[in-house]
């Protein structure tokens, strides 16, 4: 399956994936495209991107539920502020990436070192045209990305 197929196929494979914890947030594309999913047990929504991107962090945009405790949903709205706010200020590369992932700006720092009880402990970044992954086993501001072709 791939992009070609459209956002309700791919999202229909999704939802057949049970769900174990908290609703997932994702970013899914190719090198032709990406959206992004929020889906819970009993609904879905498809973002589409907006001046060429899309962010997701740990909350709902589009969907009205299940609800994180306050504290872990105001760190998350912060992160995704700051997201909107950065991404646009640079290149649109898989450095540039890798760079936002390690930021720390406030408030929303993206790599998290205890706020709100949030620990960043892994990154990456795909780029489908590379047909690669970039994966940080740790925080992404401490530990380089490695390269692992796919």
């Amino acid at each position: 399956m791939d992009l070609t197929d459209g956002p309700e196929e791919v999202t229909a494979l999704l939802l057949r994936i049970p769900i174990s914890g908290h609703p997932p947030n994702l970013v899914v594309g190719d090198e032709r495209g990406f959206f992004a999913v929020e889906y819970s047990t009993y609904e879905y929504a498809v973002r589409k991107p907006r001046d060429g991107m899309v962010a997701v962090t740990n909350h709902f945009v589009s969907l009205s539920g299940p609800k994180r405790p306050e504290e872990l949903q105001g760190n998350s709205k912060v992160r995704y502020k700051n997201l909107l706010r950065i991404v646009p200020e640079g290149p649109r590369t898989p450095e540039r990436a890798m760079e936002v992932l390690g930021d720390h700006s406030e408030p929303g720092a993206i790599c998290q070192h205890g706020q709100a009880g949030m620990h960043t402990s892994v990154a990456y970044v795909v780029v489908p045209s590379e047909r690669a992954i970039y994966f940080a086993y740790g925080k992404p501001c401490r530990v380089p990305f490695e390269k692992y072709e796919l």
